[in-house]
């Protein structure tokens, strides 16, 4: 699930800046330093999963669910990123860092707590917009 994830948000911020563009298994291998079977194989489950749209040698294109829960992780992350920097003074990047191993893991509850004691932030530490339901 963890690889799922990792694809999912790199898919969310590739897409916002190229909404029809269709992404390839040497891009996600060369960006996670892994072996191009290793991406096709894992793109092949997200699209068991209804994630993502994979079309052999040509790429991947997140499907309108595979948005909603990209969108879902992304606002995890950045919002767990804003109270790790904010509230508890880690760096941008030690934020970030913890951020990516937890974000799969916490509950809509608790990031929505998290969010109302920040205030409802708009950006993260990296200056990337959080999204709001």
């Amino acid at each position: 699930m963890e690889r799922t994830s990792r694809y999912l948000k790199e898919l969310i911020r590739l897409q916002k800046s190229n909404p029809n563009e269709v992404f390839s298994t040497k891009f996600f291998s060369i960006k996670f330093k892994v072996h191009p079977s290793t991406v096709t194989e894992h793109f092949q489950k997200m699209q068991e999963l209804k994630l993502v749209q994979y079309t052999k040698y040509k790429g991947i294109k997140l499907t309108e669910y595979g948005e909603k829960v990209g969108l879902l992780l992304m606002r995890n992350h950045r919002v767990l990123e804003f109270f790790l920097n904010s509230i508890l003074g880690l760096t941008q990047d030690e934020a970030c860092e913890e951020a990516d191993r937890i974000d799969l893991f916490i509950s809509k509850k608790v990031i929505d707590k998290l969010c109302t004691m920040c205030e409802h932030p708009e950006i993260c530490p990296c200056g990337n917009a959080i999204y709001h339901q």
